[in-house]
């Protein structure tokens, strides 16, 4: 792709591939030959005579120590790091004002300081506050963002349970079974307790019957995501944010670690 790619960039313009979520190359990714030849692709695009191709990872900081299992890989990392922390207030208080403003709105003054306290050195919080902002975008007085919509949205604590919980109510019985079926089918609990969502190939989705009607409800809250071949949880802000889907976790937390191990792993550790 980058070979094919590379004839279109401008002389001297690069090309540039970026991995978002990289960790889940190893957090969800089981055959150890596949994740090796992945790794040995993006590396290879660097390694092109040209020296045109640009790779970016993005990666969990939770996961970095991951990268030491694969030696070429931590080489070609050594003198290439971007430590990315969170945001300062002046920046979430950009990021909050000028998606406004673009569309020719502004958000209260009451509700921006709010969003800066609630998500200020809060991990994973962000997520959250993105989804609570566009439910207080919906329920805007003219041009303003109000902090009283922001917070009949739920705010940042709720405005995902609140949607996710709406959702789910709204299904009929049958497929309120089936969303906990497949939803759980969407995370990975791994080795160390860690929980991460988990992409969802549509062949295993067609073995769930009516998972096709849950799977479009969730995606039109936009609390799932689809493409062709797979469909997954938009962030793993909705494991946390939403307490159903967070004690359906809890309650088959040994059960996911087990059902996600490698089918190659010997049957006494299977069995155990």
């Amino acid at each position: 792709m980058v070979r094919q790619g590379l004839p279109d960039t401008p002389p001297d313009g690069d090309f540039l591939v970026v991995v978002d979520q990289f960790e889940e190359l190893f957090a969800s990714c089981a055959d150890l030959s596949e994740r090796a030849d992945f790794i040995a692709a993006l590396l290879a695009m660097c390694r092109e005579p040209d020296g045109r191709a640009r790779v970016v990872l993005a990666v969990r900081a939770d996961h970095y120590a991951r990268f030491t299992e694969h030696p070429q890989l931590l080489a070609a990392l050594a003198d290439a790091q971007v430590l990315i922390g969170g945001m300062s207030p002046a920046e979430l208080r950009e990021a909050v004002t000028r998606p406004a403003e673009t569309r020719g709105a502004r958000v209260e003054g009451a509700l921006v300081a709010t969003i800066i306290a609630e998500v200020a050195d809060a991990p994973g919080a962000l997520p959250l506050a993105a989804h609570a902002l566009r439910e207080a975008w919906r329920r805007r007085q003219g041009a303003m963002v109000t902090l009283a919509g922001y917070q009949a949205a739920g705010g940042v604590a709720g405005a995902v349970a609140h949607t996710a919980e709406r959702t789910y109510e709204r299904l009929s019985e049958q497929e309120r079974d089936v969303a906990r079926r497949v939803l759980l089918r969407m995370v990975d609990v791994g080795p160390d307790g860690l929980i991460t969502r988990r992409r969802l190939s549509r062949v295993e989705l067609d073995t769930i019957d009516a998972a096709p009607v849950v799977v479009e409800a969730f995606a039109a809250a936009r609390l799932v995501s689809t493409d062709r071949d797979t469909v997954e949880i938009v962030h793993e802000a909705l494991i946390r944010g939403w307490p159903r889907l967070r004690s359906w976790v809890e309650e088959s937390r040994t059960g996911l670690r087990l059902h996600r191990q490698p089918q190659h792993q010997p049957a006494h550790l299977l069995s155990n």
